[in-house]
């Protein structure tokens, strides 16, 4: 079961509908359950012999196999309800998972199984896809923040 922890607000945090006081944004928090599981996976997969590093790395690790669980669910939602919702919100489902999970996933890689590689690198390494203008990842991401309450609603 996935219990429920509040986000900060303010710089460091994700933004609230407006309704700060009645309405807050949360992110899942991993079960326990889920932590064990997936310590057990690191330790399968890691022969740190130091058990500070192995304790320290198998942290990060769950760390960044659990902080985008509700991009998970976003995505899962969207999969299975795509009729539900409006185009904006897909966008922002399909951007948070690349801005935000992605980067969590390949460190997570990285730190359970060392250098990973990339098998559609050659395909896509000088592919220059072309963008709306004014659309930067930047500037795309301030002005997707006002919309990603709703989007974890859908």
């Amino acid at each position: 079961m996935l219990e429920k922890r509040r986000l900060r607000n303010g710089k460091n945090g994700l933004p609230t509908t407006g309704k700060a006081s009645v309405q807050r944004v949360t992110r899942p928090t991993p079960s326990p359950e889920l932590v064990r599981c997936l310590q057990a996976v690191f330790n399968h997969w890691q022969t740190i012999k130091n058990p500070v590093k192995r304790a320290e790395y198998s942290r990060e690790f769950v760390f960044h196999m659990t902080d985008w669980m509700a991009e998970l669910e976003g995505l899962a939602r969207f999969f299975r309800h795509p009729d539900k919702f409006a185009a904006k919100q897909a966008e922002l489902v399909v951007f948070w998972l690349f801005t935000h999970a992605l980067p969590h996933i390949s460190a997570a890689g990285r730190i359970m199984l060392g250098e990973l590689s990339d098998p559609f690198d050659s395909l896509y390494r000088n592919y220059d896809m072309p963008r709306k203008p004014g659309k930067s990842r930047l500037s795309h991401a301030a002005s997707s923040k006002r919309h990603l309450t709703a989007t974890s609603r859908a």
